[in-house]
């Protein structure tokens, strides 16, 4: 059986056989991989010691450079003269991009009320809304510093603890550390790729902290969404509006 047709049947009927059948075909692709990539590597040392007794050395040196990677020029290579100087460029662009924390006046200043208080659940999520949250999370996404994948929370069964942590993150605020980081992915744009100002970033925050988020807008979004003026509100299942993240920081707090 080969992986395809091994993912399928996971897919359509999740359980330990099929599991396992799905990792044996991996093991046997990865297995298989090896042995081709040994082969190639050979017959290219081979065709190097062929040039190299023919006098060939520009040949030698060129099959040589090719399976060593010496002189293999990389596009993504940004200037900095050494991985420190790379790295410090990465972390400057990144900060400039992310901007800096705004500066408040007052701290203590009193906000107006705008709407009277909502109908909103303020107790702990059940189960169901769990299950709910992740539907519109795709699968083959990357995940966060907590190496938690969709995959992993859709499928592996988890929902007991996950609906643990995020509960007790509604209680005392004790969260996983990895919540409070995010994994900067630089993304090529157009020009010269050795200058970071040519790069822009995806953030990729947990999907465990996603799910809450999710569970929490579930709840609060039909309150809002009568209250939003036309131009801060669209339409679709599962688009939010953009005005509703605005409110979403501090609004669940304020109600416990």
């Amino acid at each position: 059986m080969n992986l395809f047709k091994a993912k399928e049947d996971y897919h359509s009927d999740p359980s330990e056989e099929t599991r396992d059948l799905v990792r044996d075909c991996k093991e046997a692709l990865e297995s298989a991989y090896a042995v081709v990539a040994k082969e190639f590597l050979s017959s290219k040392i081979r065709q190097a010691e062929i040039a190299a007794d023919r006098c060939k050395n520009k040949e030698s040196w060129a099959l040589i450079n090719d399976i060593t990677g010496q002189k293999r020029k990389s596009s993504s290579l940004i200037d900095g003269g050494s991985a420190e100087g790379r790295l410090k460029n990465w972390q400057e662009h990144f900060k400039k991009r992310l901007g800096q924390p705004p500066v408040v006046p007052d701290e203590k200043m009193e906000v107006p009320t705008v709407h009277p208080p909502k109908d909103i659940r303020i107790d702990h999520s059940s189960t169901e809304e769990l299950l709910e949250a992740p539907k519109t999370i795709k699968e083959g996404k990357n995940f966060g510093e907590d190496s938690i994948a969709p995959e992993i929370l859709k499928r592996v069964g988890l929902d007991d603890l996950i609906l643990r942590i995020c509960n007790r993150a509604l209680d005392d605020e004790s969260v996983p550390d990895q919540w409070w980081q995010l994994n900067i992915v630089p993304v090529p744009n157009k020009g010269n790729l050795t200058k970071v100002d040519n790069y822009r970033g995806i953030a990729l925050t947990s999907i465990v902290s996603k799910t809450l988020n999710r569970m929490i807008l579930n709840r609060i979004r039909s309150a809002m969404e009568n209250v939003l003026r036309i131009n801060q509100n669209v339409s679709g299942k599962d688009v939010v509006p953009p005005a509703t993240y605005c409110v979403f920081g501090g609004f669940w707090k304020g109600l416990r």
